[in-house]
């Protein structure tokens, strides 16, 4: 552990005037010192706190995580703004972000955590924000696709309508003439033909409307 003797620092005046949350722990997993900053911030007695492992403080959802990272840094991995949710005493779930090291010759945890609730909460609503705008970008990607295809089938289908009515147009006009052609060559016949020639040419004189 840390030695202030002689150091000019005050190390206990550090611990108990912090604003951070500073606690020395048990390899066990119970807490053995906490400062004022902890029992302010969690709500509870200094004696409520050494009385139960310290995982029973800590939010459900993140026991195993929490108890995987600890079982790193008693085998010699420092711990570094490692984050979990502790459960207050009025039963409020805050975020802490703890830096801790163990000292395996006093086989205690030597802890200090910061109160990271407003962050998380920002970043939480950020990504929620986040979430919901790729949402509404999805689903409007989705309604101009449906709007694109159906006006494509709108266009399709009055297209369609129209080239019919252009080829009947088209084939109308075609039939025509070729009705005109044929009263003109029953009509150059018919002045020297005998009267079946002259009864049809009169038929297609009427129907081309030329009437004499």
């Amino acid at each position: 552990m840390v030695n202030s003797k002689n150091s000019g620092f005050d190390l206990f005046e550090f611990f108990e005037r912090t604003p951070d949350l500073v606690c020395i722990a048990s390899k066990e997993g119970y807490f053995k010192k906490v400062n004022p900053a902890v029992i302010e911030k969690l709500g509870y007695t200094e004696e409520e706190l050494f009385a139960k492992p310290i995982a029973s403080f800590i939010y459900h959802e993140d026991k195993y995580a929490t108890q995987k990272t600890r079982d790193a840094m008693l085998g010699g991995e420092a711990l570094k703004n490692f984050e979990n949710r502790y459960i207050t005493k009025q039963g409020e779930i805050i975020w802490l972000e703890w830096t801790s090291i163990y000292f395996p010759e006093d086989e205690v945890v030597f802890a200090i955590a910061k109160d990271a609730s407003k962050r998380k909460k920002a970043e939480n609503e950020t990504a929620e924000n986040f979430k919901k705008a790729k949402g509404l970008a999805s689903h409007f990607k989705s309604s101009i696709e449906k709007d694109r295809k159906y006006f494509a089938y709108e266009l399709h289908e009055e297209l369609a309508q129209l080239a019919a009515v252009v080829k009947l147009d088209l084939n109308h006009r075609f039939r025509w003439r070729r009705v005109k052609w044929f009263y003109s060559i029953f009509k150059q016949r018919a002045k020297t033909a005998g009267s079946s020639y002259y009864v049809t040419s009169r038929h297609l004189q009427k129907l081309c409307g030329e009437e004499s």
